[in-house]
Parts: C-alpha cells; sequence; structure tokens
C-alpha cells in the first residue's frame, strides 16, 4: 500500500511543476489503473468505487486484480484518515495563527 502512497506523491510533484506522467504497464488492465485509481483517490480524497468510475469512463478495460482490489479498498481509509489529520491540522495552525495575531497587536511598555 505504501507504493500507492509514493506513486501518487512523485505524481502530484511533477504535475505541480506543470509536467504530464503516462503511467502504463503491460496490459493497462490492471496495475496502471490501480495506481491511477490511488492517485485519484489521495488527489481528490474520495472513495475506492468513484475513483474506479472515473478511471474506467476513460478507459473502459480496467480491471485490477482482486489483490490490487482490497488494497485499495484499505488504501481508502488510509487516504479518509490522512485527510482527517490535515483537517485538525490546519484547524490547530488557525488557532496558532490567530494566538500571533493577538500576541503582535499587543504592545508591552516596561517602564522600569
Amino acid at each position: 500500500m505504501s507504493l500507492f502512497y509514493d506513486c501518487s506523491l512523485k505524481i502530484n510533484e511533477i504535475v505541480n511543476q506543470g509536467g504530464r506522467v503516462l503511467v502504463h504497464c503491460l496490459g493497462g488492465i490492471s496495475r496502471a489503473p490501480a495506481f491511477v485509481i490511488a492517485y485519484l483517490m489521495d488527489l481528490r480524497n474520495i472513495d475506492y468505487e468513484e475513483a474506479f468510475a472515473l478511471v474506467q469512463d476513460v478507459r473502459y478495460c480496467i480491471n485490477p486484480i482482486e489483490n490490487f482490489k482490497v488494497q485499495l479498498r484499505e488504501y481508502q481509509y488510509v487516504v479518509r484518515a490522512r485527510s482527517q489529520n490535515q483537517i485538525g491540522i490546519q484547524r490547530e495552525k488557525r488557532a496558532l495563527d490567530e494566538e500571533e495575531r493577538f500576541q503582535s497587536n499587543v504592545l508591552y511598555i516596561n517602564l522600569e
């Protein structure tokens, strides 16, 4: 499963730099679609079924092997947990930013 995440990070890095990525395997039916599905799950924070449907709309003949399907269904929980963690981190960051703004608006004068 960590390969899904590593691959998603690499694809995202290239795309963010304005690049394009071709994901391929021997037949284009199992391995490549599995990694594209994982990438879409990460990118859009969607579940396996929705990502599968998006890929299948573009390439109707996809059919990841059962082992990939199981891993991708498990991976959707990893994606969801990571997303929830990011939301928590963003909330903490906003709270710290607000605290910093409050502290920066306070004028301290030492009259000793």
